[in-house]
């Protein structure tokens, strides 16, 4: 689910990492399962930020679809 967000911005899992400064394993794992509820709310923060919607947006797809 991140990965469209993510892509819709031609933005690369690096760009992506490096704009919300987690590591790439994190990025990958988020793409491929979604975030887990105990996902700290900085980050999901961050994430939202770097892929330019809500928090509630991200929040909404990633239970809808991970």
């Amino acid at each position: 689910m991140i990965d469209a967000f993510r892509l819709a911005l031609k933005m690369s899992q690096e760009e992506l990492a490096e704009v919300t400064k987690l590591d790439m394993e994190t990025i990958q794992s988020f793409e491929e399962y979604g975030f887990p509820g105990e996902t700290d709310v900085h980050t999901i923060h961050h994430l939202s930020k770097a892929l330019k919607v809500s928090v509630d947006t991200l929040v909404y797809f990633n239970h809808q679809y991970a």
